[in-house]
């Protein structure tokens, strides 16, 4: 809360704050004195101690510097989250495989084989067998190549933003020089 110089009739100061505007405080020699609207308030002087110690305000260099990080960490995060979550392809197991087809077999009736036989290895019979490759690969190359679109520039974001930063931390700055006269 703000606070502010009061002038009793008596010529003594009597610090009040912002929140008490339009009451009523007491002085120091023990006269009542109304203290004025909030308005009215903001015109009297600031009580000491209690002005803005410009030395602690932040400046825009400073600004500019935790943008920068907040900025460069927010974009590696982002960035990280992406190459974490970029989905692999699994690997061919074929002794699971094995186990996986003769499992369907014992289930199957003698119309589910020929029915398996007609849409899967008819096809195999003409072309030749190759080696076994799941059918999702190109489904997942193109989310690795979405991801790569998130991960990549955002690395580049936070890597740019950080050496900003660190650019700033070690250029001269501007300082005011004070000149005697």
């Amino acid at each position: 809360m703000a606070k502010y110089l009061l002038t009793c009739a008596c010529g003594e100061d009597t610090v009040v704050e912002d929140a008490q505007a339009g009451g009523r405080a007491t002085c120091g020699c023990g006269k009542t004195i109304e203290i004025p609207t909030l308005r009215q308030l903001r015109h009297l002087p600031p009580a000491p101690g209690d002005a803005v110690d410009q030395s602690q305000a932040w400046s825009a260099r400073q600004g500019i510097f935790s943008a920068l990080i907040i900025c460069g960490v927010f974009a590696a995060a982002i960035g990280g989250y992406f190459w974490w979550t970029v989905p692999q392809p699994l690997e061919f197991d074929p002794v699971h495989r094995a186990q996986f087809v003769d499992q369907q077999i014992a289930v199957m009736t003698p119309s589910d084989a020929w029915q398996v036989w007609i849409t899967n290895y008819e096809i195999l019979r003409q072309t030749g067998f190759d080696e076994y490759r799941p059918q999702n690969i190109p489904l997942i190359l193109q989310i690795q190549r979405r991801h790569r679109l998130f991960y990549a520039p955002a690395f580049t974001i936070a890597i740019l933003a950080l050496i900003c930063a660190l650019v700033m931390v070690y250029q001269p700055g501007a300082k005011s020089h004070s000149r005697g006269t």
